[in-house]
């Protein structure tokens, strides 16, 4: 994950994920894998902070 902040890239930001679910190269399956798991931690977070 590329973080931008201001326009510019903020290096420290940045982040790698393993994928936990997909076997072999599936590159759509493996975005779809993590777009979710960040999404549900998003509302896991807004859940707490309720």
């Amino acid at each position: 994950m590329v973080v931008f902040e201001n326009g510019k890239p903020n290096k420290k930001q940045y982040r790698r994920f393993k994928i936990k679910t997909v076997i072999g190269a599936d590159d759509f399956s493996s975005m779809a894998e993590i777009v979710q798991r960040r999404f549900n931690r998003g509302l896991e977070e807004i859940k707490i902070f309720r």
